[in-house]
């Protein structure tokens, strides 16, 4: 299991608080450092709100691809085979996003279990808000591949019933989550529309999973 981070918003907002350090006074070069920090802060928490996002996609991935190798029923394989296929794609849209904006997301590899990389940034505000994410992304990160490695535990009927209640659980949760990048990133056309198409994918998953799971029963 390892994660690591870019750097493309940090320097956004290393630019913006430079451009702010220019003042005259003392009250000017207080409101200056202030506004730098309100820069940085916002930044940091919409980098955190995405790596969220990629952290999602690649356990639903990395879930899909279990169920490949371990699945029972073949309507379980077939649903995995569209998870896997539908957060890829979600994925690279997210990722193509970002790298039109000059935002380098996290990168996830789920496998075996490591300490996250956390990022460095530029400016106080920026680099103390970051470190606080990042040892929450690193919770995160380690919940998923222990969740992973929990399913890998389970064999044929009880596989495909554990691993359905897993992918169900996450899907609520992601669906609450698209939920906040709606109003957070609202201005930006290409995002909401991105997201809009997620949570589509996101419901059907749901409405199938159940499906699924209660035909296990």
């Amino acid at each position: 299991m390892i994660w690591t981070r870019g750097s493309g918003r940090k320097v956004l907002a290393v630019a913006a608080l430079a451009a702010l350090m220019v003042g005259s006074t003392a009250v000017a070069k207080d409101e200056q450092k202030k506004e730098g920090q309100r820069i940085g802060e916002a930044a940091a928490k919409s980098d955190a709100y995405l790596d969220q996002l990629v952290l999602f996609d690649s356990k639903q991935v990395a879930m899909g691809e279990l169920a490949l190798q371990r699945a029972y029923d073949k309507g379980v394989r077939e649903f995995a085979q569209r998870l896997v296929q539908d957060h890829r794609q979600n994925r690279s849209d997210l990722m193509g996003w970002a790298y039109s904006k000059d935002i380098e997301l996290m990168t996830v590899t789920l496998t075996t279990p490591m300490s996250g990389v956390g990022g460095s940034g530029g400016e106080n505000r920026y680099d103390k808000d970051m470190q606080r994410a990042d040892m929450h992304m690193d919770k995160d990160v380690m919940k998923a591949q222990m969740d992973l490695d929990k399913l890998g535990e389970k064999k044929g009927k009880d596989f495909d019933k554990a691993f359905l209640s897993q992918v169900l659980e996450d899907q609520e949760k992601g669906k609450k989550m698209l939920g906040k990048g709606e109003k957070k990133f609202e201005a930006d056309p290409a995002f909401t529309s991105m997201i809009a198409k997620t949570d589509s994918l996101v419901m059907a998953h749901i409405t199938e999973g159940k499906s699924l799971h209660h035909s296990l029963k």
